[in-house]
């Protein structure tokens, strides 16, 4: 079963659905997203950098000061967000940290402590929220929907046994809802999610 967006269904958004998605979304710890990094600028090449969200760093636009992510509408408008992925350190990144810690004792025998510096260094990546999107999974998408005004009305989600599909239905709605039919309930729901976007 798919539980999560993939960057391939972000990439089939306009900006202004972008831009509508990243202001709905309210980043969390352990959310996955996915960062858009300008890798060369003269052949617009981007490198797609699927995480997940680790720490969130806010920082007021004009005051300097860092406050905690609340759940306000107006995060976007008046602060400075940074997202910080929460990696799992690699085997290469361990080999290369046994490495340097080898050569580390063996030049703490030779230098004085006063004339080395070693720093631990972590395996983390840093991107704004300006250039990362959500890779939703269903309960946000459902929860998105609701807050966008799909629940003013009884909703069901359905699954044809014959079919393998899944789709919506809002009986007392002007919507038709049933023509987004998919094998798996996450693009059902994701189909309907852009029409909000737009």
């Amino acid at each position: 079963m798919k539980l999560n967006i993939t960057v391939e269904d972000l990439m089939t958004l306009s900006e202004g659905q972008k831009r509508s998605l990243r202001s709905l979304w309210m980043p969390e710890k352990y959310d996955l997203a996915a960062a858009f990094v300008c890798m060369n600028v003269e052949t617009d090449e981007i490198d797609k950098i699927e995480f997940i969200v680790g720490d969130i760093l806010v920082q007021e636009v004009n005051g300097g000061k860092r406050i905690e992510v609340r759940k306000n509408a107006k995060i976007h408008d008046n602060f400075n967000v940074t997202l910080r992925s929460l990696r799992l350190v690699n085997e290469e990144f361990e080999e290369n940290l046994d490495d340097k810690e080898e050569n580390l004792e063996e030049n703490e025998a030779n230098i004085e402590d006063n004339d080395f510096d070693y720093q631990y260094m972590k395996q983390e990546d840093y991107f704004k929220l300006d250039y990362c999107l959500p890779l939703l999974n269903i309960g946000q998408m459902i929860n998105m929907l609701e807050e966008s005004g799909y629940k003013s009305y009884d909703y069901h989600i359905n699954f044809n046994s014959d079919t393998n599909k899944y789709s919506l239905e809002r009986a007392e709605s002007d919507f038709i809802d049933s023509e987004a039919e998919y094998e798996e309930l996450c693009d059902v729901l994701w189909k309907k999610l852009r029409s909000f976007l737009e």
